[in-house]
């Protein structure tokens, strides 16, 4: 519609942002947690929580990836990998946790997850084991 008024048209950063992290898988304005910064104030970056092994602490981040397995038991979990504005952090989500945030995990909204920093000795990497993860928006 050349010419025409397209001020109607025009998509808030919100918007923009959802819209790139849909289509792209990644947005190009602005990180989603850019948007929601005055709500995760109490979160610890990636980068300081792989330093804190044993501890407890909250992270906020978006979903990079994830992979649902099994239990023995046969419930349901979720190894998670979240980014924030410094890096990547996995983090795993046993049954009990992982049942009640499963509602909003599809949306991929921006996460505040707190849980212990733990050492997976086979593989000398560090990840969160989730206890609580709320939705930000």
């Amino acid at each position: 519609m050349l010419g025409s008024d397209t001020s109607d048209e025009d998509w808030n950063l919100q918007q923009k942002v959802d819209a790139q992290l849909e289509i792209l898988g990644a947005s190009l304005e602005a990180h989603p947690l850019e948007l929601v910064q005055e709500k995760i104030s109490g979160a610890i970056s990636s980068i300081d929580a792989v330093g804190k092994i044993g501890r407890r602490v909250t992270v906020a981040g978006v979903r990079q990836t994830s992979r649902r397995s099994r239990t023995a038991k046969g419930d349901m979990m979720l190894f998670l990998t979240i980014e924030d504005l410094q890096g990547t952090l996995d983090v795993i989500l046993f049954p009990d946790v992982y049942r009640i945030a499963k509602s909003f995990l599809d949306s991929n909204p921006p996460l505040l997850i707190t849980g212990v920093m733990e050492m997976d000795k086979e593989r000398g990497e560090p990840y969160l084991r989730a206890e609580k993860v709320a939705s930000i928006s």
